[in-house]
């Protein structure tokens, strides 16, 4: 088993690996890409979470966003609250219910994209 690092909120790899992994996940490991908290350090754009919330960043995203609530409840187990991040990702059912989290964050980033390149 992979031993996962955290560090000033960011959880770190002690080595990457380019043959193998998961994009997805690894999103969540990171902190980046698709992440209201990580658009907003890098490109200015707004930190709040589309429920409300006014931090998206992936605590809020795994264990608290009631948006993810339905994914949580068919992939997480029932105290996952008093998991750790680091033990969903290990966890095969739930990290696909993470997979699912990312995927969809990533399908909304790119129909955003979309909707603001296309002429009105």
């Amino acid at each position: 088993m992979v031993k996962l690092y955290e560090r000033k909120g960011s959880i770190l790899l002690p080595k990457v690996n380019l043959t193998r992994g998961d994009f997805y996940v690894n999103q969540l490991i990171s902190g980046h890409g698709t992440l209201a908290a990580y658009q907003n350090r890098f490109f200015g754009k707004a930190a709040a979470c589309t429920c409300g919330h006014p931090l998206e960043d992936r605590k809020h995203l795994i264990f608290d966003c009631p948006q993810w609530d339905s994914i949580r409840q068919k992939f997480f187990p029932i105290n996952f609250k008093r998991s750790t991040i680091e033990l969903l990702i290990f966890n095969n059912k739930s990290r696909n219910g993470l997979r699912e989290i990312m995927k969809h964050k990533l399908q909304t980033l790119f129909s955003s994209l979309e909707n603001e390149d296309t002429p009105a």
